[in-house]
Formats: structure tokens, C-alpha cells, sequence
């Protein structure tokens, strides 16, 4: 069952929320352009410590005008 392998949680929840976002776009031209995004979320989780962490996410991508 979810109790056993999991706990009991008490009946507030209590977790915590810290996200960080950059972004850069570059026009390598009139109809291109190079954007870079950086991501960065901290969860703090007081009821499931095996819930909490950091999650770092990069993104790379061309856009291109047709």
C-alpha cells in the first residue's frame, strides 16, 4: 500500500519552491536566431525528504524565420 511504503503525512502540506530562469537569444542573421535558456528548480519537501533536490535544465535551440 502508498501508507506503508511511504509514511503518513501530516495533514499540512509542506514543501518549498525556488526556481531560477535565465535566457539569452542572439540574431545570427535577419532570418535566424540562436537562443539559450538555463533553468534551475530547488525543492524543499519537509513531509518526503527523498522528494527534494535541485534540477538543472538547459535548453539550445536556432529559430528560423520562413
Amino acid at each position: 500500500s502508498l501508507v506503508s511504503a511511504t509514511g503518513t503525512v501530516d495533514a499540512i502540506i509542506d514543501y518549498t519552491l525556488h526556481s531560477l530562469s535565465l535566457g539569452v537569444e542572439y540574431d545570427m542573421s535577419d532570418n535566424a536566431q540562436l537562443q539559450f535558456h538555463y533553468f534551475y528548480d530547488d525543492y524543499q519537501d519537509n513531509a518526503f525528504g527523498a522528494l527534494s533536490g535541485g534540477l538543472n535544465t538547459v535548453i539550445v535551440g536556432v529559430a528560423v524565420k520562413l
